[in-house]
C-alpha cells in the first residue's frame, strides 16, 4: 500500500494501520518498517472483534503453509521477525483484515483475512474507493 499512497490520497482516503500492541509499540513498528501512515495500537484487539476478524488455528499458522507451499513458507520464515510475536499483547493466531470506513463512520468495505497472509490486492481497494466516489472534488455517494 505504501507504493500506492498517492493513489489512495487522490481518492480522498487516509490509510491508518492498526496493530495489536500498545500505541507506542505500533508507532515504533511503523517507524522501523518505514510506514508513513498513522499507526494505532489495539492491545485488547477490540477493533478486530468489532470488525468480526477471527483467530486462526495453530495448524493453519504453523504446519499447513509448509505442506501447501513449502518454498514460500521457508521464504517467509527467513524474512520474518519474531520480535513482534514476543510482545505482551500479540496473538499470533489473530487474523487481520482491511476495512474502508467513510467519513460518517460507516463500514463500506471489509476484507476479513482467512489466513495470516490473506490481504486483498491494492487494485481491489482502489476499485472499492472508486465505487464510493469519494475522490477529492467529487460529490458524496448517494
Amino acid at each position: 500500500m505504501r507504493r500506492h499512497a498517492e493513489e489512495f490520497e487522490a481518492r480522498g482516503a487516509q490509510v491508518v494501520c492498526v496493530g495489536q500492541g500498545t500505541g507506542d509499540e505500533a508507532a515504533r513498528f511503523c517507524r522501523e518498517e518505514g510506514v508513513e501512515s498513522p499507526c494505532l495500537g489495539d492491545p485488547g484487539r477490540e477493533s478486530y472483534a468489532a470488525f468480526g476478524l477471527s483467530r486462526d488455528g495453530w495448524w493453519n499458522v504453523t504446519a499447513r503453509p509448509f505442506l501447501e507451499e513449502p518454498a514460500l513458507a521457508w521464504s517467509r520464515i527467513r524474512r520474518a521477525s519474531l520480535k513482534g510475536s514476543l510482545r505482551k499483547y500479540t496473538d499470533v493466531l489473530q487474523l487481520g483484515g482491511v476495512a474502508i470506513v467513510d467519513g460518517e463512520g460507516l463500514l463500506r468495505y471489509l476484507h476479513a483475512s482467512r489466513k495470516t497472509d490473506d490481504l486483498p490486492p491494492t487494485t481491489d481497494l482502489l476499485a472499492a474507493l472508486d465505487g464510493l466516489g469519494l475522490a477529492r472534488g467529487s460529490s458524496t455517494p448517494s
